[in-house]
Parts: structure tokens; C-alpha cells; sequence
């Protein structure tokens, strides 16, 4: 494994060559430069994928920021971040941190433990009410994913009013289902406009995942900002359900993984044989389903809840993964930024021992960016 000392990215495998890596990734990009097919990047994490602290708004979270920059620097694809998991925590919590997205009524967070965070979050409601997103990007579709299971309800869904279809959640299938249905906008003739799209209760107890407008006649590259605060490799690993985190990324088909994982695993100590199992089952899981995995170790953090000896061990446990397999890409961002203590000195956090502040997201976005768009 060959390393660049000065950006901590992985820039060989012990299998030889420069840059072997991410081959699925660099197809999505030839793909979306000819115009010929979608491509989707789903960030799994905590509340550094989140965003914790990078701002008011989702504008200046990770994935809207690396959307940007890649953007910025390729101006022959369109990235987007429209793409939004049903519950973020932030915008359940405090919605003027995405006004984009509007909960009405008898909707709110669905929270069984087994299934409470990540992908497959969902929105549910028993009584009437409606969530309405307004996306940045003009769309003429919208791909709606749903949980379903014994039981469930329904809702409508509709894009301006039009094209409206009923979903229905229920299934007899023992472990559920997590399906994705295609909405199809009508009015002004079904041009590329901007828009709301409404998911409205109709009866039961329906429940709405993910929601990702697009424009069909141009091939953007999706990014997914599916960080969720407190969260440890543990909480991505789940597969007891057709809807739970792993077979929901699955059913997303991404073209590319990134996994940034340590802080709280090492803060909850959650052992360091379960996170080498975890994030070795997610590469598996996602590169069988035709993934490629940019596997990413945390900044450090400066807290006396978890001293710096027990997170460099914890830090170990993700190189001798990243060693072990050489089709993953792997970026240190201790290599780049040194401790927390240096980050702050440098302006990058926010001081709260933890996380970074917006400007910290953003340069660690765009050494990723770089990396993506030379691999």
C-alpha cells in the first residue's frame, strides 16, 4: 500500500500501478460525461458525514459541499445533492437546517431501534398530512424508495400535483421490502421546472425512505449524505430487514461507497474485533453489489472521554483493513491535518474536540474531490 504522506490518500495497492483503484467510479464518470446514465455516491458515517457543525444549513454539510467542488472542477458532469434519506436527525431536530423539506401534519421520525438511523430512515404517519421537498435542481422525475411490511399503509405521491401515484407499504414478505417507484411529473407538459414534490398520507401507516429528483435528459452524479449523529460501524451493519442499512445501499445500486468510521466507535468503545468485523462486512456487502469503497479514517478528536492511545489503536484496526484489501481506497485525514489541536491552530474545527466547522468540511472535501476526479 502506497501512500501519499502529504494528503494521506492511498495512491497504490500492493496489486501495482498507479491509481488501480475506484474502477467502478471512473465508468460513472465516463457514463455522465457522454450523457449516458446516472451515477450515485452514498456517504455513510456520523455526524463528521453529517455535517456536525459546518452550519446553518444543509448547504454547507459534506455532500452538498463535495457535490460543489466536484462540480467546480469538472464542469462537464452535473453533481447534485438532492438526493435526501427520509430522517436526518438535523433537519427532524431543527428544520430551518434544510427548509428545502417541509413535515406536515400527523407525519414524524419512525424509530424502531432495529432500524432507526441511516439509509432507510423513514418518515411515517397514521393520520393525515403531507411532507412537501422543494429541490434545489429543476427536475421532471422523482425515484421515491419505501419500507414495506405486514400491514402498512398508503400514500400518494405526486410532483406539483401531478403524476400522482399510490404507494402502497404493505407486504406479506417476511422480512419486508424496500422498493422504488418512479414519479413522473405532468404539468407544463412535462418540462424540467422546478417544483415540490408531496407525499401525502392516505391511509395505515405508510413510510417514505428516500426521495431523489432528477432531470432524465441530463446524467447527473448523485450524492447521498446519509450521516447520522452518535452512530458507530455497528448501526450500518444491520441486514435483518430488506429495509435495514445494508440491503437498502444495495437496492440504491451505488457506484461508490464512502465510509468514514473510528471516532465513535473508539469513544463507545465498541471493541475493536467489532469494528474490524463491521467495516470488513460493509466493504463485502457493497462491493458484491457492485460498489466501489472509499474507506476514510477520521480526523482525531481532543477529549478526555477517549484518550489518544485508545484512538490510535482504533485507528490501526481501519489500516490493517485498508491493507487487507487492495481494491479499497483509503485516505487518512490525520496524515493531512495532524491532531485536533493542529486543525484548530489551523482554523478547521469548531473547538469542541470533535468536529470540524464548515471550513474544515470543505478542504476535506476537496481532497477527496481531487483524489475522485484523478483516480
Amino acid at each position: 500500500m502506497l501512500q501519499d504522506p502529504r494528503s494521506g490518500i492511498v495512491i497504490a495497492s500492493d496489486s501495482g500501478g498507479a491509481y488501480p483503484l475506484l474502477k467502478v467510479w471512473r465508468k460513472a464518470l465516463a457514463r455522465a460525461r457522454n450523457n449516458n446514465g446516472r451515477g450515485r455516491v452514498i456517504m455513510i458515517g456520523d455526524s463528521k458525514t453529517r455535517g456536525a457543525h459546518a452550519g446553518a444549513t444543509y448547504a454547507t454539510s459534506p455532500a452538498a459541499q463535495l457535490a460543489k467542488i466536484l462540480g467546480g472542477r469538472d464542469s462537464s458532469i452535473k453533481f447534485t445533492s438532492d438526493c435526501i434519506p427520509g430522517v436526518n436527525n438535523m433537519r427532524a431536530a431543527t428544520p430551518s437546517w434544510d427548509t428545502r423539506f417541509v413535515v406536515g401534519g400527523a407525519w414524524h421520525e419512525w424509530s424502531p431501534s432495529s432500524i432507526k438511523y441511516g439509509v432507510a430512515s423513514s418518515w411515517t404517519a397514521t393520520s393525515s398530512g403531507t411532507i412537501a421537498y422543494t429541490p434545489t435542481n429543476a427536475f421532471d422525475r422523482a425515484d421515491i424508495w419505501y419500507p414495506q411490511g405486514s400491514g402498512a399503509g398508503t400514500m400518494t405521491v405526486d410532483i406539483a400535483g401531478t403524476g400522482t401515484a399510490t404507494l402502497n407499504a404493505n407486504t406479506a414478505a417476511p422480512l419486508g421490502a424496500f422498493p422504488k417507484a418512479t414519479i413522473v411529473r405532468t404539468d407544463g407538459g412535462g418540462a424540467v421546472a422546478s417544483g415540490t414534490i408531496n407525499a401525502i398520507w392516505a391511509s395505515g401507516q405508510p413510510f417514505l425512505s428516500l426521495v431523489d429528483p432528477y432531470n432524465s435528459t441530463v446524467s447527473d452524479i448523485s450524492i447521498v449524505n446519509a450521516g447520522m449523529d452518535s452512530l458507530t460501524s455497528s448501526a450500518w451493519s444491520d441486514e435483518a430487514f430488506a429495509f435495514s442499512n445494508i440491503p437498502a445501499i444495495q437496492a440504491l445500486v451505488p457506484d461508490l461507497v464512502i465510509m468514514t468510521w473510528v471516532n465513535n466507535d473508539a469513544l463507545a468503545v465498541t471493541g475493536e474485533p467489532a469494528l474490524d468485523a463491521n467495516v470488513r462486512k460493509q466493504i463485502n456487502r457493497f462491493q458484491s453489489a457492485g460498489a466501489d469503497v472509499l474507506l476514510i479514517l477520521a480526523s482525531q478528536m481532543a477529549t478526555s472521554a477517549c484518550p489518544l492511545s485508545r484512538q490510535l489503536s482504533y485507528r490501526n484496526v481501519l489500516y490493517r483493513i485498508a491493507a487487507d484489501n487492495p481494491t479499497v481506497a483509503f485516505i487518512d485525514y490525520a496524515l493531512r491535518y495532524g491532531t485536533y489541536e493542529q486543525m484548530t491552530a489551523d482554523g478547521l474545527t469548531n473547538n469542541d474536540g470533535a468536529h470540524e466547522n464548515a471550513l474544515g468540511y470543505s478542504d476535506e472535501m476537496n481532497l477527496i474531490a481531487r483524489f475522485l476526479l484523478a483516480a
